[in-house]
């Protein structure tokens, strides 16, 4: 529930993120688990406003089955 809530603060409140949301992560799932939160939270929050700002279109699918050489659903 933390690590949502802090998802839901960065996301709709970006300027109230203090030190202690960062150390509550910590606390609640430990320093790598934390860094990787929130990192995460901010890359996909930055990536929606960017697509938002310039209108982009959203994909078909997943454009990284060709990124990372998988098959397509159905594909073998």
């Amino acid at each position: 529930q933390r690590g949502l809530a802090f998802a839901r603060k960065l996301t709709q409140t970006p300027m109230l993120i203090q030190e202690s949301d960062i150390s509550q992560l910590r606390s609640d799932f430990g320093d790598p688990m934390a860094m990787r939160i929130a990192l995460q939270c901010s890359r996909y929050n930055y990536m929606v406003r960017i697509s938002n700002g310039f209108q982009l279109q959203l994909e078909e699918g997943n454009p990284f089955y060709d990124y990372y050489g998988l098959p397509k659903p159905g594909q073998k």
